[in-house]
């Protein structure tokens, strides 16, 4: 989209993708954006999306990437099936810096040095820009946790299977389980979006599904928001506070332009067939 979002149009990636699973979308600015998915497939475009190309040189074969995240246009991260792996060059050329326990879902930086992943049972933190990884204790064991956002150098979110989302304020040595979070029981939350410290969403499904949780009060309570989608929401991401664009299983892309309201309102921004991940620029 080039109009907020009012329109949508379609990028072929190539006849050779058409059928790998993109799990993740990263735009460091309007031209330069990356693409992750299976059968070790990474995507690069340098012209906002008109062309694009096969980025996996230096990264191990086979490998499924879940989670990208880049600070400009040259140095990003990937992460992915027990493993991390790092770029300098737009991703050109990938350096292996962890082979993980476990998968790896999501990874966030702060800045070169500062960041964060997480994954199936496992949290992970770097101070180096990932030449060196530690893993930090888990709030509660064997849960799948599916994304992570960072404010500054302390404050934190994570949120992931069964319903549970969590914070930290010491940079991830210890993580607090956020007990008032509504809905099932069972249900993956799969993204989180934070357009400032006070205004953050939660959204997910699986064994109920329009799940999308939001707060005014930076996380202290959550209420459960009116969804007009019937199915698991998988991402989302933030101009700003107010507008908000979702998106999820079967087509759906919904945006909300109240995201401060009591009780904010969406709308469905694109009735189709397909199932997206969304960044946003």
């Amino acid at each position: 989209t080039t109009n907020g979002g009012l329109n949508w149009g379609g990028r072929s990636a190539g006849t050779s993708y058409v059928s790998t699973l993109m799990y993740d979308v990263d735009f460091a600015d309007t031209s330069n954006g990356w693409g992750a998915g299976g059968y070790n497939v990474i995507l690069g475009t340098t012209n906002a999306g008109t062309d694009w190309a096969l980025m996996t040189n230096g990264l191990a074969a086979g490998s499924y990437w879940y989670s990208l995240d880049f600070i400009n246009s040259k140095t990003g991260w990937a992460c992915g099936q027990n493993a991390i792996a790092k770029t300098t060059d737009g991703g050109l050329n990938w350096s292996a810096q962890l082979t993980a326990s476990s998968y790896v879902r999501a990874i966030t930086f702060l800045d070169q040095n500062k960041g964060w992943a997480c994954g199936n049972n496992l949290l992970l933190r770097t101070t180096n820009g990932g030449t060196k990884w530690v893993y930090q204790l888990v709030p509660t064991n064997l849960m799948y946790w599916r994304d992570i956002c960072f404010f500054n150098s302390s404050t934190g979110w994570i949120c992931g299977q069964n319903q549970l989302v969590c914070k930290t304020v010491d940079g991830g040595t210890t993580w607090t389980i956020i007990t008032n979070m509504p809905g099932s029981y069972g249900n993956y939350l799969y993204a989180m979006a934070w357009p400032d410290t006070t205004n953050g969403w939660v959204v997910g499904g699986v064994y109920s599904t329009g799940n999308v949780f939001y707060t005014h009060n930076g996380g202290a309570t959550w209420t459960n928001g009116t969804s007009p989608m019937s199915y698991s929401w998988l991402g989302l991401e933030f101009i700003n506070a107010n507008t908000v664009v979702a998106v999820g299983q079967y087509g759906y892309i919904m945006k909300t332009t109240n995201g401060t309201a009591v009780t904010p309102t969406w709308v469905d921004a694109l009735p189709d067939a397909r199932t997206f991940y969304v960044d946003y620029i």
